[in-house]
């Protein structure tokens, strides 16, 4: 049996090692079959522009790589063809360069959206027809060729060398994300129990807010992960745990998004929080339920590590070193009723705000601006225990799946 600390620290050793020296295997094999090919069909001039255009196409994952190539020789056709069509009725001249760069300036804005590459290579591309072609009339064809043939070996090799890293690299982001806004809950449950000092809520709203960022700003090294898997004949077997991604960080984000509020309700009552929390055993108890959402979050986290490495390695043998699936289902219900009681109650001190008590601790604190506080942190708890609710519930869909 082998443990979850273990072999993350196992495999982030070697998936860096590999992409490393991946990428520069692939660059250098494209390189050399580009040149031999070429040279082969057109000797040495058009091997030297395929071996170029080979590593040039080359990117982190084959969806990227495909692109590129399409780019590159759309973008050379193009800006070959109006070199060649302006030197051909004008000759060369400072004025036909002139034309002949605007006008490819022009086509590559009107190629923009299709891609960026394609709208610089354009330009580029009619510049040196003009420039190299004139004192070498075969200079256009090769590079065209060229181009063509870089483009057409860096893409199968791309196919074929691209084990899903950039996939599993965003599933371990995903992991570790749900592991850190787990980690952070207690903290924030500390804040609302009112143990931490009231200097410190401050750091810790910005502590919230810099998670909450962290978790939105993820959405492109998990759009990389899927696209990785795009075309990739190695990747099949996390195709499923990788489409689940957007709607757990979508979740996640939601979560850590209320979890601001929260820091922010305490943070804008100050000083009054603190005397709130003493007096009140709500506070403690609202503290308890953000306590259970850290573990049910714990739970989320571990098993989407456990079926990505499932998925990889069908043979392995994995730990579960928490509860259950049936204990976290017991947990969410649990949460669920001791928060509608949590609900029931401050309704019932909001009908006795019209028929006030006596004996009760008279606080310096409003008892409708008490009232407004909890239902405004009893909105975002049950917001975030929905959305936990739908990321327990994908997580036992993908399991099964």
């Amino acid at each position: 049996m082998r443990t979850l600390a273990w072999t993350r620290r196992h495999n982030l050793r070697w998936r860096k090692a590999l992409a490393i020296t991946l990428f520069g295997l692939k660059c250098a094999l494209s390189a050399a079959l580009a040149w031999q090919v070429a040279y082969l069909i057109a000797g040495k001039e058009a091997a030297a522009l395929a071996a170029v255009s080979a590593v040039i196409v080359l990117q982190a994952t084959s969806w990227q790589t495909i692109r590129k190539s399409i780019e590159r020789v759309l973008g050379v056709f193009i800006g070959i063809a109006l070199s060649v069509i302006i030197v051909h009725l004008l000759g060369l001249s400072a004025l036909t360069i002139l034309l002949t760069v605007f006008a490819a300036a022009l086509s590559g804005l009107l190629f923009k959206q299709k891609g960026a590459y394609l709208a610089t290579q354009i330009p580029i591309s009619a510049l040196l027809g003009l420039v190299v072609g004139v004192g070498e009339e075969s200079y256009p064809s090769l590079r065209l060729l060229g181009a063509l043939i870089g483009g057409v070996i860096g893409t199968v090799l791309s196919l074929f060398l691209s084990p899903p890293i950039y996939a599993q690299k965003a599933q371990r982001t995903l992991v570790n994300l749900l592991e850190e806004v787990a980690q952070t809950l207690p903290t924030l449950a500390d804040t609302v129990g009112g143990t931490v000092a009231c200097s410190r809520q401050a750091a810790i709203y910005e502590h919230m807010h810099a998670v909450e960022r962290k978790v939105r700003c993820s959405e492109r090294e998990l759009a990389l992960g899927k696209e990785n898997l795009r075309l990739n004949p190695w990747g099949r077997a996390l195709q499923d745990v990788t489409e689940s991604q957007p709607y757990l960080l979508e979740a996640l984000e939601k979560v850590t998004r209320q979890m601001e509020r929260i820091a922010w309700t305490v943070q804008e009552t100050g000083q009054a929080w603190n005397e709130l929390s003493s007096l009140h055993c709500w506070a403690r108890r609202y503290a308890e339920i953000l306590r259970i959402m850290g573990e049910m979050l714990e739970f989320v986290a571990e098993r989407v590590y456990v079926i990505t490495q499932q998925a990889q390695s069908q043979s392995a043998t994995w730990e579960y070193p928490h509860h259950s699936e049936e204990e976290a289902f017991a947990q969410l219900a649990q949460t669920q009723e001791r928060l509608k009681e949590e609900e029931d109650a401050l309704l019932e001190e909001k009908e006795e705000l019209l028929f006030p008590v006596r004996n009760v601790p008279q606080t310096t604190t409003r008892a409708s601006y008490r009232a407004v506080v909890r239902s405004s942190l009893l909105m975002d708890l049950r917001r975030m225990l929905d959305e936990l609710e739908d990321m327990l519930v994908a997580v036992r869909q993908l399991q099964a799946g």
